[in-house]
């Protein structure tokens, strides 16, 4: 497998926005608009080759774009119902070809994508072809390894970034023994190409938001530029992996202070965005009300997302509740709920311990002949949503590894690990991920699928309390 990068020949890059908006953290991109952008390569690609595309900026705007070969294939039409940052968008290439056409057929505003930068540090978010090469001895797993341990596998600020940070420092605290804390127990170090380091990496990542510097420094779900405080409460998982490197640091400081605030609605988000780093904080900074603050939130959920037999993402003040049985909630829980028990202890919540057993239960009896849940997992025959079963296979075999669930259930996620294992492509992308849900559950049970940054994080922990190689 080789990348072939794409030169810009007709159209125009930019680094900024209009208004408080801003391209992550200013890199260079592409708006594709109505008027065409060529991309071109040096050399012909030979057949089989395949088009990545990563998206920049955040649009809820459906769009149309048509990619032309000028190889006398039929143009390639791809419709996106929402752009989500850091999405890489995966688009087989017809026959021998050296230059693709992108042009915008139907949108209010561009698609934005990054752009080719010489001094970037992420040339693989550009626009590139991947192609197929004799020898090529890397396989999905190596370069899906190779990924997560760089820049590439950055991921908006907030519950996305927080997942691939969980799973970097995971991976380090195994790499380097000195950094192993009581929730890698039983984790085995697995085979890595000789060039993975995932502390370097989780160095790198951390510096992008302004950890080096004492800042918070990133962009919202919106794309609006955030200097130093948090914006929402899926904002907050971060400060997880802050409070056991630095428990001083200004990340977890603003952390708490934003946990002070009153709320809306509880979500399943929460168990592992707000519950985890806060037991994480308490922990670390020796402060016993944010541990049982994080206990109680994590039961709240139990109490209020939970209704009728049914498992919701969120549940508003006023009643009502939406999202019913959603794989990636339910990841969100289950990780919420395993990993701030790793951090409190079951002895000081024996509640959650058996919360955790039962809900853990009840989502693997869901679980389809192929180790994966639907993306609402009692839609049978429904797509999966690669992401969520990547999280919940995580969550179980996390369980499975401090000894709170049996041998049936290490089975179930090992069977979950060795599907979406055979799913990573050549480059190392997990692709078949549902959209983010910021339009609805309408686009979750559609066959819209991308291939996401944070989901490495989510497989990476996965696979690093699997049995799998």
């Amino acid at each position: 497998m080789m990348r072939r990068f794409a030169d810009l020949r007709h159209g125009a890059m930019a680094s900024s926005l209009d208004g408080p908006f801003r391209l992550p953290q200013c890199h260079p991109a592409i708006p594709v608009g109505t008027d065409p952008i060529e991309l071109e390569w040096p050399d012909e690609l030979p057949t089989g080759a395949s088009l990545r595309l990563t998206v920049a900026f955040e649009d809820r705007d459906i769009k149309e774009i048509e990619i032309s070969f000028g190889n006398g294939h039929e143009p390639h039409r791809l419709i996106i119902p929402c752009a989500d940052p850091f999405e890489t968008l995966v688009i087989p290439l017809p026959g021998r070809l050296s230059a693709v056409t992108l042009r915008q057929l139907d949108g209010e505003r561009p698609l934005w994508i990054f752009a080719k930068d010489a001094s970037s540090s992420t040339p693989w978010f550009s626009p590139h072809a991947v192609v197929h090469s004799e020898g090529q001895m890397a396989s999905p797993l190596d370069s899906f390894w190779e990924r997560l341990c760089s820049l590439h596998s950055l991921a908006s600020f907030g519950w996305k970034e927080g997942c691939v940070l969980e799973a970097l420092r995971h991976l380090a605290a195994l790499q380097a023994p000195e950094m192993k804390t009581d929730d890698q127990r039983g984790s085995k170090l697995p085979k890595l190409p000789c060039s993975v380091s995932a502390r370097s990496a989780l160095e790198l990542h951390l510096r992008t938001y302004g950890f080096e510097r004492g800042q918070l420094d990133y962009e919202n779900p919106r794309g609006k530029a955030i200097l130093d405080y948090y914006d929402g409460v899926e904002m907050t998982l971060p400060a997880a992996t802050a409070a056991s490197l630095a428990p001083d640091h200004h990340w977890v400081k603003a952390a708490i202070a934003f946990w002070k605030g009153t709320r809306t609605s509880v979500t399943a988000e929460g168990s592992l965005t707000m519950a985890y780093p806060m037991a994480v904080a308490g922990r670390a900074l020796a402060r016993k009300h944010l541990v049982q603050q994080a206990t109680e939130e994590l039961w709240l959920r139990k109490e209020r997302l939970f209704h009728n037999g049914h498992f919701y993402l969120r549940s508003y003040n006023d009643g009502r509740r939406t999202f019913r049985n959603w794989s990636r909630g339910l990841a969100w829980y289950l990780l919420g709920l395993i990993k701030s028990l790793e951090e409190i202890g079951p002895e000081e919540a024996p509640h959650l311990l058996e919360e955790f057993q039962r809900a853990a239960a009840w989502t693997l009896s869901w679980q389809n002949a192929e180790g994966l849940w639907p993306c609402f997992i009692d839609e049978a025959g429904g797509l999966p949503d690669h992401a969520g079963c990547a999280g919940i296979a995580a969550a179980i075999l996390m369980g499975c590894r401090a000894g709170w669930l049996d041998e049936s259930a290490r089975r179930a996620g090992s069977r979950s690990v060795r599907t979406l294992s055979s799913a990573l492509t050549p480059d190392g992308l997990l692709p078949g991920c549902s959209q983010a849900n910021k339009v609805g559950e309408e686009l979750q049970r559609g066959s819209y699928r991308t291939a996401p940054s944070y989901a490495l994080g989510l497989f990476a922990l996965a696979l690093l309390h699997s049995d799998e190689d």
